[in-house]
């Protein structure tokens, strides 16, 4: 289901999960926020509100960027290719 779900938003997306608990460890983690809104009008009864940002996270784990919703692509290729460049260049970048 959660696979429907985010190819709604682009094909290319991923969608992860995992327990009540690990959601909110890796939430803190990186800072996200989310919290449900009951709706009563709703046939599911309720929402999902969350964090509205896109998190550049390095393949260890470590948090770099955060860029605000709406940020152009541009922006956020620009930090894709100062975290990919030798490390030389992204020290003194």
């Amino acid at each position: 289901m959660l696979a429907q779900y985010v190819a709604y938003f682009h094909p290319n997306l991923i969608g992860v999960t995992g327990t009540q608990q690990e959601v909110a460890e890796v939430a803190q983690l990186y800072g996200a926020e989310y919290y449900e809104v009951q709706l009563e009008d709703s046939a599911f009864g309720y929402s999902v509100n969350h964090s509205a940002v896109t998190y550049l996270i390095t393949g260890e784990g470590n948090l770099r960027f955060i860029f605000p919703h709406g940020k152009p692509p541009s922006v956020l290729i620009e930090a894709i290719r100062y975290l990919l460049a030798p490390e030389t260049e992204a020290e003194t970048g």
